[in-house]
């Protein structure tokens, strides 16, 4: 063979093994339809190097599905009722207009805990699948943990075994890593809206119908709260997770129970908050009531700071390093593991 087919030859090998660049460079969108909010985000993204390279959109709305179905509001157990669906529809509707302004190559959805409940979560998305266009996924637990540590070792370029993801939502909570190529995770049932309502019902002995706010709690039953979250800690999370903890690996939150409740109440600095920071904020937080705290959130701040407080005394967590992304950043660049 003359030394001209055999370039040809190896040319040819060479551009089939090679992923186009127009094929690795997308712009993606992406929705984590939470249990009391939504993320939607819209981003350039590298899917060869796993990487965002630029962010374009972004937006959290709260849209609380998981107090929806606890209330009861259909009159069925585990059923959206009809407000919540054409509140959750026009939201959406609202986000969809503003992704086609972007034009991306592929737009996404997520939903998890509430979604995992609701016996017509199926009909609610496929609704949004006829009418506005959006595929959305229902998610397992599982996936859940394993998009969130996803989403941090494509923001932070550290690999899965580098690090501890602390993600808590409205309905539960996940702590993941890798160790040894094994997926090792923590799946609770315990988030910010959960535990809210746990508070009320089991420390201050009150009925969900009527009352819906903790506040002001108050010291002692800040400090029953913060013992049901450690106990809760203790008793679930396996040993051998609890022994990657104490490795001393980066712990990261994320999720706005992390990223915006607990790191402001804490007083947190640069991009972390401490325990004996949280520690030492909460005493003068306790007897706020919801208008002093102010916000969107105001019913689940100070629960979520004993939720939290639980936990790193439980699991001996110093320091939680904070990252204000959610499931989206995961979705964006990480495409095979929603096709699993």
């Amino acid at each position: 063979m003359s030394n001209k087919l055999l370039f040809i030859f190896f040319s040819l090998i060479l551009v089939s093994c090679v992923k186009p660049k127009n094929d690795c460079l997308k712009t993606r969108a992406a929705l984590d339809i939470g249990s009391g909010s939504t993320k939607v985000k819209i981003a350039k993204v590298d899917l060869c190097k796993k990487v965002i390279i630029e962010n374009l959109y972004q937006e959290e709305i709260p849209i609380p599905f998981k107090e929806d179905l606890q209330l009861k509001k259909s009159g069925k157990d585990d059923m959206f009722s009809d407000e919540i669906q054409e509140i959750g529809f026009q939201e959406i509707k609202k986000i969809s207009d503003k992704i086609k302004k972007f034009s991306p190559d592929t737009v996404v959805g997520v939903g998890t805990s509430a979604f995992r409940t609701a016996n017509n979560a199926i009909y609610f998305f496929s609704k949004i699948k006829s009418e506005i266009g959006i595929n959305v996924e229902i998610i397992n637990q599982s996936k859940e943990a394993e998009v969130g540590l996803y989403s941090v070792a494509a923001v932070t370029g550290k690999k899965p075994e580098e690090i501890i993801v602390w993600d808590i939502g409205g309905a539960s909570m996940q702590i993941s890593t890798t160790k040894d190529d094994k997926f090792e995770t923590y799946l609770g049932d315990v988030g910010a809206i959960s535990f809210k309502d746990q508070v009320i019902t089991q420390i201050k002995k009150k009925d969900l119908k009527a009352v819906r706010s903790p506040n002001p709690l108050g010291a002692k039953n800040f400090d029953k709260a913060v013992l049901i979250a450690k106990t809760d800690a203790l008793v679930k999370v396996s040993s051998k997770l609890k022994d990657v903890i104490k490795q001393k690996r980066n712990i990261y939150g994320i999720g706005g129970v992390h990223s915006y409740s607990v790191y402001s109440q804490a007083g947190g600095k640069d991009n972390f908050y401490t325990f004996e920071q949280l520690r030492n904020a909460y005493p003068q937080r306790v007897n706020l009531t919801d208008v002093e705290i102010g916000g969107d959130y105001a019913e689940t701040e100070i629960t979520n700071m004993a939720l939290v407080l639980g936990y790193m005394d439980a699991l001996e967590i110093p320091v939680v390093v904070i990252l204000n992304i959610n499931l989206t950043e995961g979705i964006l660049v990480y495409p095979e593991i929603m096709a699993k």
